[in-house]
């Protein structure tokens, strides 16, 4: 573990790794297994709290590239039509805001910072 964190892999990276290791472990019997020792988890956390595990915040997809993209889908095809669907359904839940104040179901357009 610390290996992979001095050559530079991402926390996310790392946690994926003992997670198959643990699941390795536990396939062939080994309960618990040893990525749950006290130690292990701490090397881990320390691992976490040096390296960051924040996600970077991404620029928004601006309008023109969002059509460019659709554009460039051929909806004659399934892929097309799913990747076409896929980023018009993605574009329009980042608009909405689901709300329940009072039990009921609704939705309002979130509006633009800009």
């Amino acid at each position: 573990m610390t290996d992979l964190a001095r050559t530079g892999r991402a926390a996310s990276t790392i946690q994926r790794r003992i997670a198959a290791i643990s699941q390795v472990h536990q396939l062939v019997g080994h309960v618990p297994p040893p990525t749950a020792d006290w130690e292990v988890r701490q090397v881990v956390q320390g691992i976490r709290q040096r390296l960051g595990t924040a996600p970077t915040q991404k620029e928004a997809l601006l309008t023109a590239s969002l059509r460019r993209l659709v554009s460039s889908c051929d909806p004659a095809t399934r892929a097309g039509a799913r990747d076409r669907a896929l980023l018009l359904l993605g574009t329009i839940r980042n608009c909405l805001t689901i709300q329940h104040p009072d039990g009921n179901a609704g939705a309002r357009l979130r509006r633009s910072p800009h």
